[in-house]
């Protein structure tokens, strides 16, 4: 066999290495997202913490905006009238709004929650403003009473 000979078998079979663990990394990269994504949601429903900044870290989003920073720019643009939770989220992903997860209204809703700028003053799903209802009490309020005492 010729040294050329050699020297293509073994590019063809590091190729095909390369080729292989390229696939593992991306597969492995997939995993670690599904598993971060799930940890990020068993952590908001333990409500642990009293700060929204622990259970929720304000994870940029666009232009460095968060989930919920896009969604007060939405909430504040509809003059009082509150939004359902999943319309909302469907707006914020329009907007450029991206979300790790297969749920995308749940997360918003469970965000919404434990940020202290949203309330829900008509009726459970429907969002509002803090500054438009200031009466009215947020549903995580409930949450953190009960973890405090």
């Amino acid at each position: 066999m010729s040294l050329d000979t050699l020297l293509r078998a073994e590019k063809t079979r590091l190729e095909e290495e390369k080729q292989g663990l390229q696939e593992e990394i991306a597969a492995a990269k997939e995993r670690l997202q599904e598993i971060q994504s799930r940890l990020h949601h068993v952590e908001g429903l333990l409500g642990t913490t009293d700060t929204n900044e622990t259970v929720f870290p304000q994870i940029p989003s666009m232009n460095g905006r968060s989930l919920t920073d896009i969604a007060e720019e939405i909430l504040a643009e509809r003059s009082r009238e509150p939004m359902h939770y999943k319309d909302l989220a469907h707006e914020v992903q329009t907007r450029g709004g991206t979300f790790s997860g297969e749920n995308v209204a749940a997360l918003l809703n469970a965000r919404l929650v434990n940020d202290e700028r949203f309330v829900r003053p008509v009726r459970k799903g429907f969002y509002a403003l803090r500054r438009d209802y200031p009466n009215a009490k947020n549903v995580g309020a409930r949450k953190r009473r009960r973890n405090s005492d």
